[in-house]
């Protein structure tokens, strides 16, 4: 495989109650980069959030009010139906 060869990562961010599933795809070359800095333990969330300095949900808990998040999830769902 070259290094320009895509790899799937998937994770599963809790937003509130709810639990969400997202693939992103990643080149090859880096999704061994990010492979070899997994520790032990470690999911690959956890690595990305790690490597990246990416907040903790808990720490982004309660930023938007349930009406926000609504409205957000809204505006979300439509980009993705427009891109496929």
């Amino acid at each position: 495989m070259s290094i320009w060869s895509t790899a799937e990562v998937y994770f599963s961010p809790c937003v509130r109650a709810t639990r969400v599933s997202e693939t992103i795809q990643l080149s090859e070359g880096y999704y061994e980069w990010l492979r070899a800095h997994n520790r032990d333990g470690e999911t690959m969330e956890e690595t990305l959030r790690r490597v990246t300095g990416g907040p903790h949900p808990e720490s982004v808990a309660g930023l938007l009010t349930d009406e926000e998040a609504a409205t957000a999830k809204a505006a979300a769902a439509d980009l993705r139906g427009r891109s496929g």
